[in-house]
């Protein structure tokens, strides 16, 4: 038989068996990552067979969301992706798309509601994605119409998953305030629902308690994450309104070598 012949014959039999018959889906893919989402609410989620380094992807919202962060708000392709065990970009090129699997630097209004809807769900991924990598990026909120990002506002940008925690712990609720725009000085008025404290990033503090404006390491990272881990392990058989009131009354930075600023 000729080549020309045997390489599409393989190619067509590889696709059949790897198909689910009378199933709309879509395909994600990110490196060795493939989710597919099909129409039956039995089989929502589930890795097909053929996909064995598949990761499970759980009740996935696609956004996009253009609001100047700083970051990816000058490239109209991106998406962005929040399941409850992963929060990712994706870049749609023609029929292809590609998520791309680094820490994402200032999330902007409609993923901060995505993610702080998901509440207890998402916490242990938060958790996991604290000390990924030191990727550095802008930290917590900077408006970027203002050009110099302030000492220590540049960082491991894991510190804007820790802030989601933050987030999700502090509020019962996020007020939306519409038609403001985010362009110049409005961003900062689009962006107070969003902010706990001035420039919602995590610095170390020295013996006064004074902020230490400078970027944190990886092992302050690792610290940082454990304190929250603890704090899940302790509390994660509690609903969410019992974890937030006892989040509340528990000071639990103050004495630990890092403050919110």
């Amino acid at each position: 038989m000729k080549k020309e012949i045997i390489f599409p014959l393989i190619i067509t039999l590889f696709l059949i068996g790897c198909s689910r018959p009378q199933k709309t889906h879509e395909t994600l893919k990110h490196e060795n990552v493939i989710a597919v989402r099909t129409t039956d609410a039995q089989s929502d989620n589930l890795r097909p067979k053929c996909f064995n380094d598949a990761k499970e992807l759980v009740d996935v919202k696609i956004i996009r969301d253009t609001t100047p962060m700083g970051c990816y708000e000058n490239d109209k392709n991106i998406e962005y992706v929040v399941g409850n065990n992963y929060i990712g970009l994706r870049s749609i090129s023609g029929k292809d798309t590609i998520r791309q699997g680094y820490l994402i630097c200032s999330f902007p209004p409609k993923v901060v509601d995505a993610i702080y809807e998901k509440g207890k769900d998402i916490i242990p991924f938060l958790i996991n994605s604290i000390d990924i990598d030191d990727e550095g990026g802008v930290c917590g909120y900077h408006n970027p119409a203002y050009s110099d990002t302030p000492p220590g506002l540049w960082g491991p940008v894991g510190i804007n998953y820790a802030y989601m925690i933050e987030l999700i712990m502090s509020k019962d609720s996020i007020e939306h305030i519409e038609g403001i725009s985010t362009i110049g000085d409005g961003w900062n008025e689009a962006m107070k629902p969003y902010m706990l404290y001035q420039h919602c990033t995590i610095v170390r503090k020295d013996a006064q308690g004074i902020p230490i404006l400078k970027k944190l390491t990886m092992d302050d990272m690792r610290k940082i994450k454990k304190i929250y881990s603890d704090l899940w392990e302790e509390n994660k058989g509690l609903d969410l309104n019992e974890m937030r009131k006892k989040w509340r009354n528990t000071n639990v930075w103050e004495y630990t070598p890092y403050m919110w600023i």
